[in-house]
C-alpha cells in the first residue's frame, strides 16, 4: 500500500542539507566453440517449485566485495529508525548496519541524478529473519515522501532496479520478522550510466519478453549487483540451442542460469559454449549475470537461442553441383556433392505435412579415416532446409571415364539424417563425394 510520510521540521533540514549536496555522481568507469553440450530437462524439473517455492525471485549469491568499485560505509549507531532522522548516505556505496529489534526500520537519505537505480539488501540467511526494502522520493511540491518500488520476498537478498530521475530518494529497510543484532546487513546503492534497452529487468516479473522461436539479445551488466531476466515461452517440445557470447571483456566473466516458470534453477550455462537444450514445453527463465565482475561496464553479451522441433523425415531435392543426380558414376544414380556443397530439401512431421523450425542435422561418414562429420541446420516457415557441408575434398577411391576423355575420382559416402538427436528417415542414403578429375574437361 503507497505510504506517504508528512514533511515535519526535521525532514525539511534533512532535505535543504541533500540539496545542498552536488548532484555530480562520479561516471562509472568507462567466440563461440563448434562444440555444442547437450543436456536434457526432464518434465519435473520444469514444474519444480510453485507458490510456496522461496526461489521465485532474485536467488542471486552476491558476493558482497566482488569487483566492488564503489564506496563500503558502516553506519554509527544511530536513531535512523524513520524518514526524519535518516542516515545520509552516497550513491555508489555499500551500507553495514543492524537491525535491532523486531519489527525496527532503518532510513536512509541520497541524492541522485537520473539513471538506472540499483537497490540489493544481502542479510542473515534465516527462516527466522525476513527484512524488506522500499525505495521513496521526495516530493518537493507536496513535501512527501512517495513510494517508487520496493521488494518484500521471503528471501535473505531483496533486490530491485529502477529507473529514476533526477532528485532525493529515501531507502526504507523494514525488520518485517525478527532481526540479527550480531550480523549486519549489507545495503548496496547503486546508479548506472551505462545500461541497455531492455532495462529495468532485474527481477523475474519484469524480465524482458520473446515472442517467437528465435532471439538474440545483447545486453550488459552495468554494476556488480546487476543481472538480466528473460522470459522464453516454448510452445513444443524440442531442442533449443542456446549461447551466451562475452563481446570483448578481458575483466568480466558471463554466465546465464535457465530458470523454471516458478523461479528454480535448472542448470547454469557458461560463456562462449554453445548448447542444445532437450526441453519440454514450456516457460522458461534466462538469467544473466557476470560470476566475475571486473568492473567493465559498458561492456556487453549476446544470448542466443533457437528453437527446433523433431522432424520425423527428410526429403532431399538437391545436392551439390548438379541438376539432378549423377547416373554415369559407379551404383548410381547419387547427388554429387564437393567439400562446400549445399543439401535441400524438406522435412516432415510423424504425419506427413512439411514442418518449419525443424532440426536437421546431416550425418556423411568420408572416405578419410572413415570420419563421420555433421552439418547441421532449420527448416523455415515452409519446412525447407539448405545446409552447407564442409567435408573436404573425397579421397578418390572409385573413377570413372566422362566423355571418353577425363575421369573423375570420387567416393560412396553413407548418409545418416538426425532430428534433435534421434535418427530420422530420408529418400537418399549415399552421396557420390568427388575428389578430383584426371582430363581437360571440368566435373559438369
Amino acid at each position: 500500500m503507497k505510504k506517504q510520510y508528512k514533511k515535519t521540521a526535521m525532514l525539511f533540514m534533512l532535505i535543504v542539507g541533500l540539496m545542498g549536496n552536488v548532484l555530480a555522481v562520479d561516471a562509472e568507469e568507462n567466440l563461440e566453440s563448434a562444440e555444442v553440450e547437450v543436456i536434457k530437462i526432464t518434465p519435473d524439473e520444469l514444474t519444480e517449485g510453485g507458490e510456496d517455492s522461496k526461489s521465485v525471485d532474485i536467488r542471486q549469491e552476491y558476493n558482497i566485495g566482488q569487483g566492488l568499485n564503489i564506496d563500503v560505509m558502516a553506519i554509527a549507531e544511530g536513531s535512523n529508525t524513520d524518514a526524519n532522522s535518516a542516515k545520509i548516505i552516497q550513491v555508489n556505496s555499500v551500507v553495514n548496519d543492524v537491525i535491532a529489534e523486531s519489527g525496527q526500520q532503518r532510513w536512509y537519505a541520497f541524492a541522485a541524478n537520473a539513471g538506472k537505480l540499483t537497490l540489493n539488501l544481502n542479510f542473515t540467511q534465516s527462516a527466522n529473519v525476513d527484512y524488506d526494502i522500499y525505495l521513496y522520493k521526495y516530493n518537493d511540491e507536496s513535501g512527501n515522501i512517495e513510494l517508487v518500488d520496493g521488494a518484500e520476498t521471503t528471501n535473505y537478498i531483496e533486490h530491485f532496479a529502477c529507473m529514476v530521475d533526477e532528485g532525493i530518494y529515501f531507502v526504507f529497510v523494514n525488520g518485517y520478522s525478527g532481526y540479527d543484532a550480531a550480523n549486519p546487513y549489507t545495503l548496496g546503492v547503486v546508479l548506472s550510466t551505462y545500461y541497455d534497452q531492455q532495462e529495468p529487468d532485474d527481477r523475474i516479473q519484469n524480465a524482458y519478453n520473446f515472442s517467437g522461436v528465435d532471439f538474440s539479445l545483447s545486453g550488459t551488466i552495468d554494476n556488480q549487483f546487476d543481472v538480466d531476466f528473460q522470459k522464453y515461452t516454448l510452445d513444443f517440445s524440442g531442442s533449443i540451442y542456446v549461447s551466451l557470447t562475452n563481446n570483448g571483456s578481458r575483466k568480466n566473466i558471463y554466465a546465464v542460469d535457465v530458470l523454471n516458470a516458478n523461479g528454480v534453477k535448472l542448470l547454469q550455462l557458461n560463456q562462449n559454449t554453445n548448447y542444445l537444450l532437450e526441453a519440454p514445453q514450456g516457460t522458461y527463465y534466462f538469467r544473466v549475470y557476470c560470476s566475475t565482475f571486473g568492473g567493465d561496464y559498458n561492456s556487453t553479451y549476446t544470448l542466443k537461442c533457437n528453437a527446433r522441433k523433431k522432424a520425423d523425415r527428410v526429403e532431399v531435392t538437391h545436392a551439390g553441383d548438379a541438376p539432378w543426380p549423377i547416373e554415369d558414376y559407379v551404383d548410381g544414380p547419387y547427388w554429387r556433392v564437393y567439400g562446400d556443397s549445399n543439401v535441400k530439401g524438406f522435412a516432415y512431421d510423424e504425419n506427413g505435412y512439411l514442418l518449419p523450425d525443424a532440426d536437421v542435422e546431416i550425418k556423411i561418414t568420408v572416405a578419410l579415416n572413415n570420419q563421420t562429420i555433421s552439418a547441421y541446420g532449420k527448416t523455415d516457415s515452409q519446412g525447407f532446409f539448405d545446409i552447407k557441408l564442409n567435408i573436404g575434398n573425397g579421397v578418390g577411391r572409385h573413377s570413372t571415364a566422362v566423355q571418353g576423355i577425363s575421369r573423375h575420382y570420387y567416393d560412396i559416402v553413407p548418409v545418416e539424417f538426425a532430428s534433435n538427436g534421434a535418427k530420422i528417415g530420408s529418400n537418399v542414403q549415399y552421396f557420390y563425394h568427388f575428389a578430383y578429375q584426371i582430363g581437360p574437361y571440368s566435373a559438369e
